[in-house]
């Protein structure tokens, strides 16, 4: 079973790879714009460092105070 599928999916492969040729692949993407940071980019970054800040600050908190109460570690995640 798991062989067919191997093999279906390799065959598949074979055909996508052959027609991107065909169409003039060259195994490099070229893109129409250059990439270039905007203030939005820039915005995005800071908000999912700061959320990621505020949840490691909140777990080394509450492992804290299960720790100074005597609970068991995983008993109050």
């Amino acid at each position: 079973m798991i062989g067919v599928l191997f093999i279906r999916t390799f065959e598949r492969a074979e055909r996508i790879f052959n027609a991107m040729i065909i169409r003039g692949f060259s195994g490099e993407v070229i893109s129409v714009k250059r990439f270039r940071f905007s203030y939005m980019d820039i915005l995005f970054m800071a908000g999912i460092i700061i959320s990621l800040v505020c949840i490691v600050s909140g777990l080394i908190n509450k492992i804290e105070h299960l720790r100074v109460s005597g609970a068991h570690l995983w008993q109050g995640l």
